[in-house]
């Protein structure tokens, strides 16, 4: 006679069945907590040097400028500029604007805009040189102040609108990039947060809140089957992989104050910003006023300059308070990518798997071949 063949019984199928989810839940639920790392470290990242680069960068930028411009205004106002030209002052900013400008093409994803404005500053430096060879030709030249005008002109109307523009294009960009709140409508002039939570980590940690739940769930409706077929209180297996779940959730939810690391930086980015706009109209008035002295000494009490910049914003920050600004969105930046670690998740979700297959492998091999 042949020998009948065995036969796998239910509860050895459900039992592997269970197996099986276990392990793949314990893998959703890794993912998902890599995510909301990976998420809050990409963030901080482009805060550090991506979006949040450039938009410091261009900022940094336009600053310069303007103080270069100021400084070679007030060169020509006070007639150092016949001897020395633009003067230290203007060489030293001009040479900080391009060396930002060019770290912006380096970090921002609009190369062709920074190669516009560095084409427009040569040309603005060209318009400078030119007032300075008429002025030392002729210390009452009207053609010097001509060719200042000109060059005001273009970088007012042309060098710092297209910055602008430029700052508003990565500053959407980095909206999009935040973690927690978005800022103010204008992102020339931001403000406090407007308070809307961004979608994609709403998203993002309801991922993994339901997938650790979800594990914990089912080990826990494991535990109670087990006891239930075996009359055993715990399988101490199951429980260690209860605890590491419950450390793979914890080391999830280290994403969230990273997100609140990079909403700080956020703040304090668009607090420097706003100061350095702050600064920039303040040092514009400055020039506004050297520019229209010189001209009107030139024409006997007749100025020939005329819609510059009013002189605003008497509470514009010094120089350490935007140092301290930028000081403050490195640190924050730097504590959003410190947070949590994803070699740690994924060491832990490895044990959990290992414990969970331990826990129920002598069980399902107890089921085997048993008719129930």
């Amino acid at each position: 006679m042949t020998a009948p063949v065995p036969v796998r019984s239910r509860v050895f199928r459900r039992l592997t069945r269970l197996l099986w989810t276990l392990v793949a839940v314990t893998v959703l639920a890794v993912v998902a907590a890599v995510t909301a790392l990976t998420v809050a470290h990409t963030d901080a990242a482009a805060m550090r040097d991506g979006t949040g680069a450039a938009v410091r960068g261009v900022a940094a930028a336009r600053t310069s400028l303007v103080a270069a411009h100021t400084a070679a205004l007030q060169s020509f106002a006070s007639g150092a500029a016949a001897i020395t030209g633009p003067g230290v002052t203007y060489q030293n900013e001009i040479a900080v604007a391009s060396r930002q400008l060019g770290d912006v093409a380096e970090t921002s994803s609009g190369g062709e805009a920074v190669q516009l404005v560095q084409g427009l500053v040569v040309t603005y430096m060209g318009m400078i040189e030119q007032a300075h060879a008429y002025v030392h030709a002729d210390a009452r030249s009207p053609l010097a102040v001509a060719y200042l005008q000109y060059a005001g002109n273009l970088l007012h109307d042309e060098i710092l609108i297209q910055l602008d523009e430029l700052a508003v294009a990565e500053w959407e960009r980095m909206q999009g990039l935040t973690t927690v709140e978005r800022l103010a409508d204008d992102p020339m002039r931001p403000g406090e947060p407007a308070g809307g939570v961004d979608p994609r980590w709403v998203a993002v940690h309801a991922f993994w809140v339901l997938a650790v739940g979800l594990l914990l769930g089912l080990l826990a409706y494991t535990q109670v089957l087990i006891s239930h077929r075996f009359r055993r209180t715990l399988s101490l297996p199951l429980l260690l992989a209860t605890a590491l779940t419950v450390a793979i959730g914890v080391s999830a939810g280290l994403s969230l104050p990273a997100g609140g690391d990079i909403d700080d930086a956020h703040r304090e980015l668009a607090t420097l910003v706003a100061g350095r706009h702050t600064t920039d109209d303040a040092t514009q008035g400055a020039g506004c006023t050297a520019i229209t002295e010189f001209s009107t000494a030139l024409a006997a009490g007749e100025p020939q300059v005329s819609g510059c910049p009013a002189a605003v914003a008497a509470d514009a920050p010094d120089a350490e308070s935007l140092t301290a600004a930028a000081s403050r969105v490195e640190t924050a930046t730097h504590e959003a990518e410190r947070t949590g670690s994803i070699a740690l998740i994924l060491l832990l979700g490895a044990l959990t798997i290992l414990l969970i297959m331990s826990g129920m492998r002598h069980r399902i091999e107890e089921y085997r071949y048993r008719p129930r």
